[in-house]
């Protein structure tokens, strides 16, 4: 009997407002299941993303099962470029490319050459229109530089700078609806909340949800019970709003204070939310949203599915790593926790050459990937929008051809070299030392870098 080849993927980072998530994953005859998690709390907690992340990611990794330095991470959300704009139907390619780039440019008062983007058609075949309605997404060279040379400094090969909407969505796959049913996607943050949309496994619209965030909950629990916040943490992810039996060393009394509290946090979201998915409703072809999947760290809120699912009306599920990859045994605790799926969707952001695993919709009978012009966020399992420092790449899936830019720029190394100038880098901490047998380069890696012209990526999501 012939065994499967057996590799694993880069490390998918997802670094939050107060924990960093990492994840790898093994692939072995085109399947894939967990081999290594990890959540840790940072060591600046709301600050921007700096040295100090990078280096506790490198001492801990190596403890902890993971293997080598390529990683792949979130490109910065406060950062991005968004619009959403319409194409003529008939124009397609590389004019198509720089129509929408010159929107982006024209929306947010940069530079035509200085960012890298990526753009995907919602294109309805039962409803032909003469004009496509297209969302694009850009990321500025100054942004994507500063990031990458955090880590990069600490030894990292970063080979994918990944949209983490897209991330989520190529996460979440093995748990959506096919067409014409739409999936939306609720990400339960710290600070934050947003809805993805996605019909089959194409994005089609992302919001941001004002109030109601977990951080805010955490806050209430702490003012009113006069705890830690610790504890109250503790308390969220003991004690779901559904729940009516006694938990734990709750009485009854303490328990429906806590509930009473917890109801009126998710309560508030749930209106919240039924303004986009009303939107999304009307808005959008197909029949509608017919399941919601919640992510993030306060969807490990015990019943919290069942509680949204009865208020909502519609299927509601978690997806924790544990609901969308096999896991082993011994990793069965950690792969329950939602708060890591951003990052297992990070981990198959993966290099050209890498396996793919079998259920990748972006996969032809062939094994090859499809030539197209623009990207579905979510269709495929890496992106190949290759970033350089001396060149920029068009965005393509298949043969990757020069970009024309406005006014006859190629970007150029040297531009790339001026938008690498950032503050918000933070201090780079100096070569040499231990560093706990990360990766297999030896001495600085930067001359070799530009030597081979390391390749930095900005994935369109697939």
């Amino acid at each position: 009997m012939r065994m499967g080849r057996s590799s694993r993927t880069v490390v998918g980072v997802d670094i939050g407002r107060h924990t960093i998530k990492a994840a790898q994953l093994q692939v072995t005859g085109g399947q894939c299941r967990t081999d290594a998690l990890l959540l840790l709390p940072r060591p600046q907690p709301d600050q921007e993303i700096g040295a100090a992340d990078a280096l506790a990611i490198q001492k801990i990794l190596n403890r902890q099962g993971f293997s080598g330095n390529r990683i792949a991470i979130a490109a910065p959300e406060q950062k991005l470029l968004r619009t959403t704009l319409e194409v003529p139907a008939k124009v397609s390619g590389e004019s198509a490319a720089q129509i929408v780039r010159m929107e982006l440019s024209r929306l947010h008062n940069v530079a035509p050459d200085s960012f890298e983007m990526a753009y995907w058609e919602l294109k309805d075949a039962n409803n032909p229109r003469p004009m496509t309605q297209t969302l694009a997404v850009g990321c500025p060279h100054e942004a994507a530089n500063a990031l990458l040379d955090v880590f990069e400094d600490a030894r990292f090969r970063v080979v994918a700078l990944d949209l983490r909407s897209a991330a989520v969505t190529r996460a979440c796959r093995p748990l959506l609806l096919p067409s014409p049913q739409i999936t939306a996607i609720v990400d339960l943050g710290w600070r934050s909340t947003s809805v993805l949309f996605v019909c089959g496994r194409s994005l089609i619209y992302e919001r941001s949800v004002q109030g109601a965030p977990i951080g805010e909950l955490t806050v209430r629990l702490t003012e009113t019970f006069a705890i830690p916040p610790a504890s109250a943490y503790q308390i969220i992810g003991t004690i779901g709003p559904g729940m009516e039996e006694l938990t734990g060393q709750f009485d009854r009394e303490s328990l429906e204070a806590i509930r009473k509290h917890m109801r009126a946090h998710f309560d508030q979201l749930l209106e919240e939310l039924r303004v986009p998915l009303s939107y999304a409703n009307h808005q959008f072809g197909g029949e509608g949203v017919k399941r919601l999947l919640l992510i993030g760290g306060g969807a490990a809120v015990p019943a919290l599915a069942s509680y949204f699912e009865a208020r909502l009306g519609i299927e509601v599920k978690r997806a924790a790593p544990s609901d969308l990859v096999e896991s082993s045994p011994e990793l069965a605790s950690r792969a329950s926790n939602p708060a890591l799926t951003c990052a297992v969707g990070l981990a198959q952001s993966r290099e050209p050459d890498d396996e793919r695993c079998e259920s990748d919709p972006g996969r032809t009978a062939g094994g090859k990937t499809p030539k197209s012009s623009t990207v579905s966020v979510g269709d495929g399992l890496r992106g190949v929008c290759l970033h350089d420092r001396r060149r920029f790449v068009d965005i393509s899936r298949g043969p990757r051809r020069r970009e024309p830019q406005a006014n006859g720029a190629t970007g150029g190394r040297r531009q790339a070299d001026r938008a690498g100038q950032s503050d918000d880098a933070g201090p780079s901490p100096p070569f040499g030392g231990n560093h706990d047998g990360i990766g297999d380069d030896q001495g600085d890696p930067r001359p070799a870098r530009l030597e081979q012209a390391a390749h930095r990526t900005i994935c369109s999501a697939r």
